[in-house]
């Protein structure tokens, strides 16, 4: 796969439903903006083996499989590898749980 370069990776991510910083698990969608593309993201992120988490993500209406995602979180800091397509994500989780903002 091509190596893409990012010009801007602003995401915002709403919960599907209310969530906490230490409780992320649950389905997030999110909008991912590259130049002038933009994407409509899903992440399916669960507890995981060993108190870690599991996440995947979706490319929602391109209708292709589930990336897997390397998730870590640390109080209020989240960082999303994602290796199929080389990206890094790095946010912070609102105080409410409501959102993660970052870059």
């Amino acid at each position: 796969m091509k190596r893409r370069t990012f010009l801007a990776f602003v995401v915002f991510i709403l919960p599907a439903s209310g969530l906490y910083a230490q409780q992320i698990a649950g389905n997030w969608q999110a909008e991912l903006k590259t130049g002038s593309q933009e994407y409509r993201l899903f992440l399916q992120v669960a507890q995981g083996k060993d108190n870690g988490w599991r996440a995947m993500l979706l490319n929602i209406g391109k209708g292709r499989e589930a990336i897997p995602v390397r998730l870590t979180a640390v109080q209020n800091d989240l960082k999303l590898q994602i290796d199929a397509i080389k990206a890094v994500y790095e946010g912070k989780v609102s105080d409410g749980g409501a959102a993660i903002d970052g870059t």
